[in-house]
């Protein structure tokens, strides 16, 4: 089985760098806030003022 073998390997290496990326993610602080207003969405793409 050495398919096995190989999806199991390939499996560990992933794991270990997906942790490390996250772990990077986390230190760094160059998140984004976004934010979203709803009500002027709504407002400017409403049905009559696409239509008319």
């Amino acid at each position: 089985m050495p398919c096995s073998a190989v999806t199991l390997s390939l499996a560990t290496i992933m794991a270990i760098v997906s942790t490390a990326l996250l772990a990077i993610a986390f230190s760094t602080d160059n998140w984004l806030y976004t934010e979203v207003n709803r009500s002027h969405i709504k407002v400017s793409f409403s049905l009559f003022s696409i239509c008319y």
